[in-house]
C-alpha cells in the first residue's frame, strides 16, 4: 500500500483521508505523504495511533520533539522504537512508554535498561519485559518477587478473601488471624516477614493496606 501512495499524484499525497487509509495498512506509506503532512503534529499522531510504524517516517523534527513523542508513546509504547536516541534516554518519555507497553523497554537506552525503577515499571506492565533489561539475574528475581507479593496482597488476597476485612477503595483495616499472617509471611523475605510480624503484634493484630 505504501508503494501505491508513492505512485499517487501530489494532490492525493496531501489528502489526509487517503494517507490515513494507506498508513492503516502500511506504516511506511507515511514516507510518501506530502512533507506538509509529515510535519503535521495532529495528523502524524493519528497516523501513529493507527500504525505505530508510521512514526519512523514522520519528520525528523517530530521524532526529536519530546512533547510529541511523549504523546505517541502514551498511545502505544512501541513508538519509542522510532524516537530519537536522545529521547530513548529521556526518563519521562521512557517511563510513559513502559507504562503503556512493558516490552517497550527493549527500545530504551542502555542506561535506562539497567535502572531498577524503569525495569520495575516495565515488568509490572508485562513480566516478560525482564528479557529486555540489562540488570543481573538476582536483581530481576528480586523485582519479580516484589511484584508477585504486591499483586498477591493487593489483588488475589482481596478477591479470594484471604483477609478478614471490611475493605474500602482507598484503604482497608485488615484483621489478621494467625493462619492469614502465616500465609502472607511465606511470600516474604525473612527481614520483611519479621517486620510484618512485629507490626502485627504492635497493632494487636490489625494492619492497614491500600488497595
Amino acid at each position: 500500500c505504501g508503494y501505491v501512495l508513492y505512485c499517487a499524484s501530489d494532490d492525493l499525497k496531501k489528502d489526509k483521508d487517503i494517507v490515513l487509509v494507506a498508513v492503516s495498512q502500511d506504516g511506511s506509506a507515511l514516507e510518501y505523504a506530502s512533507e506538509e503532512l509529515r510535519q503535521d503534529r495532529a495528523f502524524v499522531l493519528e497516523a501513529v495511533k493507527r500504525n505505530v510504524c508510521a512514526l519512523a517516517y514522520a519528520s525528523e523534527g517530530l521524532r526529536q520533539d519530546q512533547d510529541f513523542v511523549l504523546a505517541a508513546v502514551e498511545k502505544n509504547g512501541r513508538a519509542l522504537k522510532y524516537a530519537s536516541d536522545e529521547l530513548k534516554n529521556d526518563p519521562e518519555v521512557v517511563l510513559a512508554a513502559v507504562k503503556s507497553c512493558g516490552c517497550a523497554l527493549k527500545y530504551a537506552s542502555e542506561e535506562l535498561r539497567q535502572d531498577r525503577a524503569f525495569v520495575l515499571e516495565a515488568i509490572k506492565k508485562n513480566p516478560r519485559a525482564y528479557k529486555h533489561s540489562l540488570l543481573g539475574k538476582e536483581v530481576i528475581k528480586e523485582l519479580l518477587q516484589k511484584i508477585s507479593v504486591e499483586k498477591y496482597l493487593s489483588t488475589e488476597a482481596y478477591k479470594i478473601s484471604l483477609f478478614d476485612t471490611t475493605s474500602k477503595k482507598d484503604g482497608s483495616t485488615i484483621e489478621q488471624n494467625d493462619a492469614t499472617l502465616s500465609n502472607i509471611m511465606s511470600f516474604l523475605s525473612l527481614p520483611d516477614a519479621v517486620k510484618l510480624k512485629m507490626t502485627c503484634e504492635e497493632t494487636n493484630g490489625s494492619m492497614r493496606f491500600e488497595f
